[in-house]
């Protein structure tokens, strides 16, 4: 046993950006969160082609991870996800 947290994996979210006035965007990552790396610090990875999830998510998904995080660092893997514009 090495006292390290176990990896856990499969955490799915939401992400819903408005771009002002109705309608906006909508969403979602699976994501595997394990412990940090040597550096200690939180460490995002996507795998998640473009077309499943647009580069302009990410840095709302950065910022809901690392406040979801709390200040404590995690090696974080995006593995799957999808979009799609909500409907006003």
């Amino acid at each position: 046993m090495t006292g390290l947290p176990a990896p856990v994996r499969g955490i799915s979210a939401r992400v819903v950006m408005n771009k002002g006035g109705c309608g906006g965007y909508y969403a979602h990552l699976v994501a595997d969160f394990e412990p940090p790396g040597p550096g200690g610090r939180t460490e995002i990875v996507n795998l998640v082609p473009e077309r499943r999830l647009p580069a302009e998510f990410l840095p709302a998904v950065r910022a809901g991870i690392e406040l979801g995080l709390d200040g404590v660092a995690a090696a974080v893997l995006l593995t799957d996800g999808g979009w799609h514009e909500v409907d006003s």
